[in-house]
């Protein structure tokens, strides 16, 4: 998992990391949010997809760039648009069965 800090990360580079990236899960999130989750996702899926945790405070527009209504969200992001994206909680195993049919679509 990869959290970038604010100085090296703009708005702009979130985007261009979406529109440049096969497989990719972004995770919005406030600075005290848990990052639990996208390390125990990165475990289990390797190299087979990018996870970036995103704070809402580095980036104040991103969720709104990004049409995030509440925080946490998460956006899978395949070949550099948006194939998912959930609000809130879910449990892992819901959240690794989108993964998984993220990365087993054509």
């Amino acid at each position: 998992m990869e959290r970038p800090p604010a100085s090296s990360m703009s708005v702009e580079d979130v985007d261009r990391l979406v529109r440049s990236h096969t497989t990719l899960v972004v995770q919005v999130d406030r600075l005290d949010g848990s990052e639990r989750s996208l390390e125990y996702f990165q475990a289990e899926f390797g190299d087979a997809v990018r996870m970036v945790r995103v704070a809402q405070e580095d980036l104040p527009g991103l969720a709104h760039r990004l049409q995030l209504d509440c925080l946490p969200s998460v956006l899978f992001v395949k070949g550099g648009a948006v194939f998912d994206r959930f609000l809130g909680h879910l449990p892992r195993r819901l959240v690794a069965a989108r993964v998984r049919a993220m990365l087993e679509a054509a």
